[in-house]
């Protein structure tokens, strides 16, 4: 239901749960089939004609009435990933990623606004989309890993998630990204993150960070020429 023009719409029906902002409502305020929703979201798609990332972290972009989006669809990951796939019980992890991510903006700590989140029915199972605004001129921190200016960003912004209490076990350089016009880092794909509620405690914290750093290692062999920079941000 919409509460006014400015506010976010949530429907749930026993085929649908979806949460749709107001920046979407010219084409989304009226659904309420899943169907409507997968058919809107591939016009939406085929109208950008692109896609985003790259590797294993493509997805497409979509263009919603002139709203640049980034669609993806949620998938287990692990072991789970090979048995499940797509499949969710519910709507739960859509909820909480929402959730993390107004949490975040509130704290102003730069994550894409959520534009549309939709759990679809499929027999027993759920399959749940979610489409969030795109980062214009983003490249991940990966990327930018040898710019010192942007590992500095990485740095300050690993502090903030950490202070702020966020915990996510697949914080990674891959999902961070540096927008270079801006001079700021901004924290992508919350997928089972969660805000526990205070700081993370020095453990915690070097454990995400070794995390973080073994994503550069796994992927090109050695840590990049800037790593120190990112250090010196973590310890501002």
């Amino acid at each position: 239901m919409i509460e006014s023009v400015n506010a976010p719409r949530t429907l749930s029906t026993k085929q649908l749960w979806m949460y749709s902002a107001a920046a979407v409502h010219s084409v989304f305020g009226e659904v309420t089939t899943g169907e409507r929703v997968i058919e809107l979201l591939n016009i939406a798609k085929d109208a950008a004609g692109r896609d985003v990332g790259r590797g294993r972290a493509v997805t497409p972009a979509v263009n919603i009435a002139g709203v640049a989006g980034v669609w993806r669809t949620n998938r287990h990951g692990g072991l789970l990933g090979g048995i499940l796939g797509a499949r969710y019980s519910g709507n739960q992890r859509l909820r909480s990623e929402i959730d993390v991510a107004v949490r975040l903006n509130a704290l102003r700590i730069h994550t894409p606004q959520v534009l549309l989140a939709a759990a679809v029915r499929n027999g027993m199972s759920w399959r749940q989309h979610l489409v969030t605004a795109e980062v214009e001129g983003a490249v991940t921190i990966f990327d930018a890993r040898d710019d010192e200016q942007a590992m500095r960003a990485a740095g300050e912004c690993l502090s903030k998630l950490f202070d702020a209490g966020y915990y996510a076990s697949d914080l990674h350089p891959g999902n961070m990204l540096w927008v270079a016009e801006t001079q700021q880092a901004w924290v992508i794909d919350l997928a089972g993150a969660k805000m526990l509620g205070k700081q993370l405690n020095f453990k915690e914290r070097e454990a995400r960070l070794k995390r973080f750093e073994r994503f550069f290692v796994k992927h090109t062999g050695k840590m990049p020429s800037a790593i120190t920079v990112l250090h010196e941000g973590l310890n501002r």
